[in-house]
């Protein structure tokens, strides 16, 4: 039989705490759940050997916190779970609780009974719970640091450890006399707040070292933050001086607007002078003929006079229609327009077959046949002047005398197939006819050109994209406009649909869903449109609706021009058309400065604008803004 001492400085009485419980549970020995209760007065377990005493000390000294496997008696921790026997079988972990009585409150906390309880795993995890709550040893320690029992576990003397107290080296005899007057927690406490204070001088250190930096970095800031202000100051400068030059610019363009408006009108009023005089020219030909039917041959010398008189006239026309060709010629930049030319040429064919009529009717005139020859000399002369000054100004009208050409060739055709015409504007010709089928081909030559062209300029983009960013692009979409198809549509005032040609002119097709024209893929929601905007704004992706059939399937291909091209260069003239795009986030290459000129976004309607119409009108679904 021998005693070994379970809790030293832990009495019974008084106001100090003392053991209450030990409970026991795969530990060492235990195997089963061991629960010893201390009553007031036990001081001391006696057993015989091997009975475990010193496994219920370990067990207190473990519970406690101790970490190192030699303050337990064993080679690695997890030697104190169970390992089992030839009956039992090995656990798979240990737990120990302590119960202490806190009746007098020398524990800080609010509880009369404080339970500690420690677990550890096969697994090597281990926990530790303050009445059932868990929480860290540090907190165990901090808790039981205040009634003398430190983390060294001083307090348990276990068997053979008396002479190692005794034989222990000065400084180790005064931390066990230190951790037993309660001196210890003090000193763990100033080393905790000394490594603090360590590593708030470290972070005051680093932080002057940042303010340095901060500091050194402060006036390049200053300076750049001053150059900023100054950008701003001299942005809102620069942007008031651009307002101002384009209101000096506004109201020049106005007044020079309003003066070509005035010019405008006058020469629009001398036109309808020139034509009245015409009208009585005409007049006075056609009772000049039924004059001279109804005298016959006679009265020669009456007839004469009044041919020759009529001849005069006429000349006098003519040079009143070449001196107007000039006036145009001069201001064709403003004023020059097809169906001006058209209605002049008209005019002096009709002029020149009156002047034969006359001619034939002199040759009739033998006596007079020299006198009239010279005339006609004259005439040729007045005519190859006339010629001469045309010449001169056709080039410069390009596009619009090939145009007014191939006007003039179809109204031959409209006139040869009885197509009366309301307005010039309107000329037309039978599909299946001779001027119907040139144009269609020439229509089809024309589309066919535009196709190429768009496949080389994509397929150079396409070469971009994948040379600078690795990218490949597809072609989504590729439709013509400005051309003539056959469609199938129901025209007003009748129910069912019918084959019709379908000429769009600054549109394209917007063909609504479940139409049999519209490819397959955009059946069901109707026919993609794609509506560009000028350079400097944003273009729209639509789809066809179903009131589109009002207007044959077709809507605007794009915003419209605002300013014809002339306008366009007259009034950006002194404009920097580069700089303002750049200002804009827009790079532009153009052939001279009048051809970008001519494509200024102001010379454009708004597309935004353009587009609401079109959506609101029902012809087509805005879709996306691209």
């Amino acid at each position: 039989m021998r005693a070994d001492p379970a809790w030293r400085g832990i009495a019974s009485g008084g106001n100090d705490v003392f053991l209450k419980s030990l409970s026991i549970k795969g530990f060492k020995s235990f195997a089963d759940t061991v629960v010893l209760d201390m009553e007031p007065g036990v001081t001391v377990v006696v057993g015989p050997n091997g009975s475990g005493k010193s496994n219920v000390v370990d067990a207190i000294a473990w519970v406690l916190g101790a970490q190192a496997p030699s303050a337990v008696r064993s080679q690695k921790m997890d030697d104190v779970i169970f390992a089992g026997t030839a009956t039992r079988a090995a656990l798979g972990r240990a737990e120990v609780s302590i119960t202490v009585d806190n009746a007098s409150g020398q524990l800080p906390v609010e509880f009369s009974e404080v339970t500690i309880t420690r677990t550890l795993f096969r697994s090597g995890e281990s926990e530790y719970a303050m009445n059932g709550a868990p929480c860290r040893l540090l907190d165990i320690q901090e808790l039981l640091s205040d009634v003398g029992v430190g983390r060294q576990q001083h307090v348990i003397i276990s068997q053979g450890q008396i002479d190692a107290v005794l034989n222990a080296r000065p400084e180790d005899r005064r931390a066990i006399i230190e951790d037993a007057a309660g001196i210890l927690k003090y000193r763990r406490r100033k080393e905790k707040a000394q490594r603090r204070l360590q590593a708030t001088e470290a972070n005051l250190n680093r932080l002057s070292d940042l303010l340095r930096e901060v500091r050194r970095q402060l006036r390049p800031l200053e300076r750049q933050a001053d150059a900023a202000r100054r950008h701003g100051d001299l942005l809102a400068e620069l942007t008031a001086l651009r307002l101002h030059r384009a209101g000096r610019e506004l109201a020049t363009l106005r007044t020079r607007a309003r003066d070509e408006a005035e010019t405008r009108s006058q020469l629009a009023a001398a036109e309808s002078t020139h034509h009245a005089a015409l009208s009585r020219f005409d007049a006075e030909v056609v009772a000049a003929e039924a004059e001279l039917a109804s005298r016959g041959g006679d009265d020669l010398g009456d007839r004469l006079v009044r041919l020759e008189a009529l001849r005069e006239r006429g000349r006098g026309v003519r040079g009143v229609l070449v001196e107007r060709l000039r006036g145009i010629e001069r201001d064709r930049s403003a004023l020059v327009s097809q169906q001006v030319v058209v209605g002049l040429e008209a005019e002096l064919e009709r002029s020149e077959a009156e002047m034969a009529r006359l001619e034939a009717e002199s040759e009739e005139l033998a006596p007079d046949a020299e006198r009239l020859a010279l005339d006609e000399t004259e005439l040729a002369a007045d005519r190859a002047a006339f010629e001469v000054d045309w010449s001169d100004g056709v080039p410069a009208l390009g596009g619009h005398a090939a145009e007014a050409r191939g006007e003039l060739g179809v109204l031959r055709a409209a006139v040869a197939h009885d197509i009366a015409l309301v307005d010039r504007q309107l000329c037309c010709a039978p599909v299946r006819s001779r001027a119907g089928e040139r144009y269609l081909g020439a229509m089809a030559a024309a589309a066919n050109y535009a196709f190429v062209n768009r496949q080389l300029m994509t397929h150079a983009a396409r070469r971009v994209m994948d040379e600078l960013f690795g990218a490949q692009l597809k072609t989504v979409y590729d439709v013509c406009h400005n051309i003539a198809k056959e469609e199938r549509h129901v025209a007003p005032g009748e129910t069912e649909a019918r084959p019709l040609m379908v000429h769009r002119k600054g549109a394209t097709r917007a063909l609504g869903p479940e139409h049999p024209s519209v490819p397959e893929v955009y059946r069901a929601i109707g026919q993609p449109v794609i509506i560009p905007g000028d350079m400097a704004r944003y273009s729209f992706v639509l789809r066809g609706a179903a009131r589109s059939s009002d207007t044959f399937g077709s809507a605007c291909h794009g915003a419209g021009r605002l300013l014809s091209r002339g306008e366009a260069k007259r009034r950006f003239a002194d404009t920097d058309v580069h700089e303002e795009l750049r200002g804009a986030g827009v790079l532009v290459r153009g052939a001279s400065r009048a051809t970008v000129a001519e494509e200024m976004p102001d010379a454009y309607k708004n597309v935004a604008d353009v587009v609401d119409v079109v959506d609101r009108g029902g012809l087509a679904t805005k879709v996306a803004r691209l």
